[in-house]
């Protein structure tokens, strides 16, 4: 009884820690999701160029990271599962990084594809055979650690560990299923 109540004061405090912090960095975050979808939008495209930019992949990028989070949120709600500000503000950043990372991986493939094949669809399927394999190995292994993780006591970082392996598994088929076709069009429209 007692160490579930110290188990409860200190997930408490460490949330009051976390929450005031992000208070004061709440424009640091902002500003640095703004910069990294400049980067993101200026990296996949030729910037100059308006018709060679490819300003709505990276926009639909983010959307499908922030998509993926939002329903490991609500997957996590479902479960009764509150959430914590270290899970709201730093489950995204961390997703962010490994979602983009997919992104960028398949956008070069397909880029690296021969250029004898000439079919959009043709060329995504090629980069998807190449690469599609590591992705899935890569968010298969981030999700079981965190699932793993998912075994602490504390609290806190057992919502944390949950909402981030749900969050790399619903990346991964947004991803799949949103992304790609989108690159498809894009291809197509260019």
């Amino acid at each position: 009884m007692i160490k579930l109540k110290a188990d409860c004061i200190a997930g408490r405090s460490f949330d009051d820690n976390i929450d005031s912090m992000l208070r004061k960095n709440k424009a640091v975050l902002i500003s640095a999701f703004i910069f990294i979808f400049i980067y993101i939008a200026l990296a996949l495209g030729n910037f100059p160029s308006i018709v060679y930019s490819r300003f709505w992949i990276s926009f639909a990028g983010i959307s499908c990271i922030l998509l993926s989070f939002v329903a490991a949120c609500g997957t996590t709600f479902y479960w009764d599962q509150k959430l914590t500000p270290l899970t709201t503000e730093v489950v995204p950043i961390i997703l962010l990084a490994i979602g983009l990372d997919s992104l960028f991986i398949i956008n070069n493939a397909e880029r690296s594809v021969p250029a004898v094949l000439t079919k959009s669809e043709v060329r995504l399927a090629y980069a998807l055979k190449e690469v599609g394999p590591a992705i899935l190995t890569a968010t298969m292994c981030e999700s079981i650690a965190f699932f793993i993780g998912a075994i602490t006591a504390v609290p806190v970082l057992q919502n944390f560990c949950v909402v981030a392996g749900l969050a790399f598994i619903f990346n991964f088929l947004l991803l799949m299923t949103v992304l790609v076709p989108l690159l498809n069009i894009d291809n197509n429209r260019i």
